[in-house]
């Protein structure tokens, strides 16, 4: 018995020692972990303070913390560089025992400052000897020890199993945020309640904030106010029912930065179950680079089309006036030009000469007609024709532009056309004030620039034709014209001449007032006529070369007018003349004064109840080349509508008219010739001006560039 009770009692006296053991333990761990509490609040306290840059705040803090509690034995705080913050030092006897914890305080991956403290474990001693007592005291009931050991038993059997799901939980959390973290989009998890629980470093670097001012923080300070209703709407409809939403399904919609920029953004959603709940994974992504090339791309196929549809166009038959139009029409599609909506094309007529405009879309009246004709240095596209360069400016706002009547401040590009090199007319686009130049859409200008010089080439070309044509037509009808002339003249020049004669000799023969007398008379005067017309025949149809001269043409005009000027008087015209100064021409003088002289003839004619001449001359340019112009107005009648594309066909003449119907003809035949032209500048009821402009031979034109 007494073998069985001192057995029981080593059994007893071994486990209360094993329990002694174990309790020491006990105590010391969860001393150890309100240790690491402690000093780990005072880390946080401390690194809120040296975050900002308060030292002597965040010493005193340390001290006091250490001072007003009494199991601090001792406390240190020294920064990574060996700069001591903060150091308490208490006296203990020797045989104190303590427990020492180091601690460091960080910034991301930045170390702030390392704690060091000595906890004082004289209360864990007391606590162990009472502990002793009371194992003593329960050693003497066997069923206190039974039950104790069996719950210690317990106790240790089941630890196990849950530290290691513990530690499986905490390793697989781990593993989840590393992968988030190396992940190349913006990722955060967020809860039920729109707060963001957790976020990774790319969504710091994308949105500006620091995590720790993301944690905890609402989700729609990362969206603009006008996109929130929206945002609450899908996130609703999304954790009703939690399913995996990929990105190219996914919310389409714009971050907002901490600094206030915003970005378009795509997102995904996917559930994620845990113990707290259904949170949301979130996968930000930045499309701004994505989102601009599609825009550029648009861009480019909305360019591209344009022009492919101008250049379309143009191959159909139809006016200059209807391709220009056709193009402004098009080139105003676009966004950013249809905010203002007007466009222009303005083409020279020589190369010396002002920009007209010949299309417009979307120009007040007022600016229309103040720009109907725009000298080469005027206004930005009057720069843009005279430099054949792209200029792009600001209307009032550039000096070279002055006032736009009719047009609230704009922008616009001016663009040269040029044909074969030379800048033949501009381009001009009107655009919202304060837009930037822009390269592409410059480019894109160009291209439609290059179509419409196309277009104008190809009217130049088919207009050109068609004057050849109708040179063909005239030539042949000359011809077979010079053939009846000749027959005429061969035939009846020589009965003609004699019928004349006779008629003078009679008319001498016969005395004053009688009807013999009148009779010969009207026969003199019928037979001249005849003469005349032969003469004039002759002239039109004949085909001996030039005999060109270097002349003054000044001279020329100058001599028509003195011969005719008693006929000029005595019919109450007043003649004013404006010559300017001339190079000398290569032409054939008498058939030249032989044109000037039909169109003074001309003017006589359309004034019979007097009026004015003016005679002016002056350089000019004919198909790119150095030429001179005289121009003949008269302030007659003017020429009917109806009248004015006959006036140039043999034997026409207007209603009231003298003389043969040759005149003009016989004109425009000497001119083109000379390889020059005759234009006609006709205002019903006010008057007519012909021009005649006429090419310098090599030497003269050399000498005019002079």
């Amino acid at each position: 018995m007494a073998a069985c009770l001192a057995l029981l009692l080593a059994f007893l006296a071994a486990v209360d020692a094993a329990l002694l053991v174990h309790r020491h333990r006990l105590l010391i761990a969860e001393a150890r972990r309100d240790a690491a509490r402690e000093v780990a609040l005072m880390g946080t306290a401390t690194r809120e303070a040296l975050l900002r840059s308060d030292t002597e705040n965040a010493a005193r803090l340390l001290e006091r913390w250490a001072l007003e509690h009494d199991d601090i034995a001792a406390l240190s705080a020294v920064a990574p560089d060996g700069f001591v913050l903060a150091r308490v030092q208490k006296p203990l006897p020797p045989d104190r025992p303590t427990l020492r914890l180091d601690h460091e305080v960080r910034d991301g991956d930045r170390t702030l400052v390392r704690l060091e403290m000595q906890r004082d474990l004289a209360g864990l001693r007391a606590e162990l000897s009472r502990f002793a007592l009371h194992l003593g005291l329960r050693s003497l009931l066997v069923a206190a020890l039974f039950a104790g050991m069996l719950w210690l038993v317990l106790r240790v059997t089941a630890m196990g199993p849950l530290e290691a799901e513990i530690t499986r939980r905490q390793q697989a959390e781990r593993r989840f945020r590393d992968l988030i973290d190396r992940a190349p989009d913006a990722m955060a998890l967020v809860d039920r309640r729109g707060r963001l629980a957790y976020v990774n470093a790319r969504m710091e670097m994308l949105f500006g904030y620091t995590r720790e001012e993301l944690l905890g923080a609402d989700v729609e300070r990362l969206i603009p106010e006008r996109y929130r209703n929206g945002h609450r709407r899908r996130v609703r409809a999304f954790l009703e029912a939690p399913a995996h939403v990929p990105m190219e399904a996914g919310i389409k919609t714009v971050g907002l930065t901490k600094d206030g920029r915003e970005f378009p953004v795509d997102i995904s959603l996917n559930p994620v179950e845990t113990e707290e709940g259904t949170r949301v994974l979130i996968d930000v992504r930045d499309v701004t680079e994505r989102r601009a090339a599609e825009a550029a791309l648009e861009r480019a196929y909305r360019y591209q089309r344009v022009v492919s549809d101008i250049l379309a166009h143009s191959l159909r038959p139809a006016s200059l006036a209807s391709q220009l139009d056709y193009a402004l029409e098009r080139i105003l599609t676009l966004p950013a030009m249809a905010e203002e909506g007007r466009a222009a094309v303005f083409l020279a007529e020589s190369p010396t000469g002002p920009l007209v405009l010949k299309a417009q879309r979307g120009l007040p009246a007022e600016a229309a007609a103040r720009c109907a004709e725009i000298p080469l240095d005027r206004c930005l596209c009057g720069r843009a024709a005279a430099e054949d360069r792209v200029v792009f400016g600001e209307c009032p706002g550039d000096q070279a532009v002055g006032p736009c009547p009719g047009l609230a401040p704009h922008g616009h590009y001016c663009l040269p056309i040029r044909c074969g090199g030379t800048a033949v007319g501009v381009l001009t686009v009107t655009l919202p004030a304060g837009h930037c130049r822009d390269p592409r859409e410059e480019a894109f200008l160009r291209s439609v620039a290059d179509a419409l010089a196309g277009i104008v080439e190809h009217h130049r070309v088919e207009r050109e034709k068609a004057e050849l044509r109708d040179r063909l037509a005239r030539s042949e009808k000359l011809s077979a014209l010079g053939r009846l002339a000749f027959n005429v003249a061969h035939e009846i020049r020589n009965p003609v001449t004699a019928l004349g004669g006779l008629a003078r000799r009679l008319h001498r023969a016969f005395p004053d007032a009688t009807r013999e007398k009148d009779y010969t008379r009207v026969i003199l005067e019928e037979a001249s006529r005849l003469e005349a017309l032969i003469e004039a025949l002759a002239v039109y149809t004949r085909t001996t070369p030039l005999e060109k001269a270097p002349l003054d043409l000044n001279a020329l005009a100058r001599e028509s007018l003195e011969e005719f000027g008693p006929a000029l008087s005595d019919q109450g015209i007043e003649v004013t003349t404006d010559f300017g100064r001339l190079p000398p021409a290569e032409l054939d003088g008498p058939q030249i004064r032989n044109a000037l002289d039909h169109l003074v003839r001309n003017a006589l004619e359309a004034m019979p109840g007097g009026g004015r001449l003016t005679v002016a001359t002056r350089p000019c340019d004919i198909g790119g080349q150095p030429g001179v112009e005289i121009r003949m107005a008269d302030t007659g009648a003017g020429i009917p509508p109806d009248h004015l594309e006959r006036i140039f066909e043999p034997f026409f003449s207007g209603a009231g008219r003298q003389g043969t119907g040759l005149g003009l003809s016989i004109c425009r035949k000497i001119v083109e010739d000379h390889g020059g032209r005759v234009e006609v500048e006709n205002a019903p009821g006010e008057g007519t001006a012909f021009v005649l402009r006429l090419p310098l031979a090599a030497a003269a034109a050399g000498e005019a560039a002079r």
